[in-house]
């Protein structure tokens, strides 16, 4: 994989977590193919459920989603195995969900490297898709990530890219940096 650039969500609006830090892994957005080809895209075999981090996002939910400004919760498991939690931050103007905000609490403890994420909705709403924005916004940072969705016993674990098909990649748009 490229080396990771610092995108704009690292490190803002931190949130939740009792991970530590660790080796700095890379990411996709620098030169060179790192995402799923169209054939891996095309998957539609559901993997295992990581029912601990579903656990852990549904916990959060519970015990610090208050009032409108936290509504959703979300966790991922990092490829080392930490966990890292974290949820949205509400405002009118559009603030980030849940996903988001975990993306740049991954980042500010050192975790680089997602292998699967989920988001709870609180008062009991159980897991919730992620929205169009973080579902692109997971593509691009995590390729290979899986997205816990479905509803109580019918949850599954899902490629990002079954979730897009026929996406916009934003590695495939990006300059070549020995080209230029």
């Amino acid at each position: 994989m490229a080396e990771w650039d610092g995108s704009p969500l690292s490190g803002s609006l931190l949130s939740g977590s009792e991970v530590g830090g660790g080796p700095r892994m890379t990411g996709h957005h620098g030169a060179g193919p790192c995402h799923p080809t169209k054939a891996e895209k095309m998957t539609t075999r559901a993997h295992p459920v990581d029912h601990e981090l579903v656990q852990a996002a549904a916990q959060v939910a519970r015990t610090r989603c208050r009032g409108d400004n936290h509504t959703m919760a979300a966790a991922g498991r990092a490829r080392d195995g930490r966990m890292v939690t974290a949820v949205n931050a509400y405002h009118f103007t559009g603030g980030p969900c849940a996903e988001l905000v975990l993306i740049g609490t991954a980042a500010a403890q050192g975790v680089y490297e997602l292998d699967t994420i989920v988001a709870v909705g609180d008062r009991d709403r159980g897991v919730v898709p992620p929205c169009g924005r973080c579902r692109q916004v997971l593509l691009d940072y995590f390729p290979a990530v899986e997205v816990i969705v479905g509803e109580a016993d019918r949850i599954r674990a899902v490629p990002v890219t079954d979730l897009l098909p026929e996406s916009y990649v934003w590695a495939d748009h990006q300059l070549d940096e020995e080209a230029g």
